[in-house]
């Protein structure tokens, strides 16, 4: 009985050490996945080419990212992260913070990595945003997954992106027709504020352009732009264009410059 009952207990001991080796495994050693729908804590606005707009706490036009608390619950940040590569959902962790019910949170997307506990004061994360367009998730550290993604598609893809984005012009969630969540471009940034779907851009395309052969022999292209914001003009070879057509820019040539 003696062998028997000490082979037993060795099993048991060995299971036992087993189990408590696989719960001790680093978060980054456990697969990531993506939620099929935001939940309650979503990535509700960004601004990833902030040139004029939001200043932070060192007067700076740093990029920004907005969270918002749909849920009924406060929500404790801590176990929550940013990352902007989907191979490090633990990037920047949020510090033990607290975000109540339909409340939203902004943090800077500056690279300055500074994480206060203190309610009012600013966040900013470890990585800057690229204006270029690129992945951003909201990780849950303790379920392993990505919780939502900022990406075009109607539902979160790992490895998502989003598109290019354009000077102070912000890419939000907004309603469809259907009451679906989606991302859009806003042409008025509403940061700590809901989004302001009176200036939403819908179906915003690629710049068009085709060649034109004009009367007096001059040939040339001509690439239409959609207006980036009330105030600015383009400029072709320093002299202002004034055409509009229906919300977008005609510029001869293809190459304006926003000033």
């Amino acid at each position: 009985m003696a062998p028997y009952n000490s082979t037993r207990t060795h099993i048991i001991f060995r299971t036992i050490l087993l189990a408590g080796l696989l719960l001790s495994l680093p978060a980054a050693w456990a697969t990531s996945t993506i939620s099929q729908s935001p939940g309650d804590l979503i990535i509700n606005e960004v601004v990833a080419a902030n040139q004029t707009g939001l200043t932070d706490e060192d007067g700076d036009t740093s990029d920004w990212i907005e969270i918002y608390n749909r849920g009924k619950q406060p929500v404790n940040l801590s176990g929550w992260s940013l990352t902007d590569d989907p191979a490090q959902p633990e990037k920047w962790t949020f510090p033990a913070r607290t975000l109540d019910s339909q409340a939203y949170l902004l943090v800077f997307a500056s690279g300055k990595d500074r994480q206060p506990t203190p309610p009012n004061s600013a966040l900013h994360t470890n990585f800057k945003l690229k204006q270029q367009g690129e992945f951003l998730g909201l990780y849950n550290i303790f379920l392993h997954r990505f919780v939502d993604v900022v990406s075009p598609q109607p539902e979160a893809e790992e490895n998502g992106e989003f598109p290019e984005q354009f000077d102070d012009i912000a890419y939000g969630r907004y309603l469809n027709s259907d009451h679906a969540l989606r991302y859009g471009y806003f042409a008025d940034p509403t940061p700590g504020q809901p989004n302001d779907e009176t200036s939403l851009w819908v179906d915003l395309v690629a710049p068009v352009e085709f060649f034109l052969q004009f009367q007096y022999g001059f040939a040339g292209r001509v690439r239409f732009e959609r207006n980036r914001s009330l105030d600015q003009r383009l400029k072709l070879l320093n002299k202002p264009v004034h055409f509009h057509s229906a919300g977008w820019n005609q510029v001869r040539g293809g190459h304006g410059v926003c000033v």
